[in-house]
């Protein structure tokens, strides 16, 4: 937007679900499997576990959807 100070902007800030036909109260782990099968989510569970660790953010597949 400063990059075009001649223009004037309005921002409306929209919520995006992933799933938005997922009710909640969902195991995280039993919707990832519904949603992409459980041989894929082991699959790709290592690198997502990797690239946190990497940055030093503390992440769980515990709980629930919401």
């Amino acid at each position: 937007m400063s990059r075009f100070p001649q223009l004037s902007f309005e921002v409306n800030w929209r919520p995006f679900e992933l799933n938005p036909h997922e009710k909640g109260g969902t195991p995280k782990m039993e919707a990832l499997n519904k949603k992409y099968g459980a041989q894929r989510v082991a699959a790709f569970l290592p690198h997502i576990n990797k690239a946190f660790a990497n940055l030093g953010i503390p992440f769980s597949y515990g709980g629930v959807t919401v």
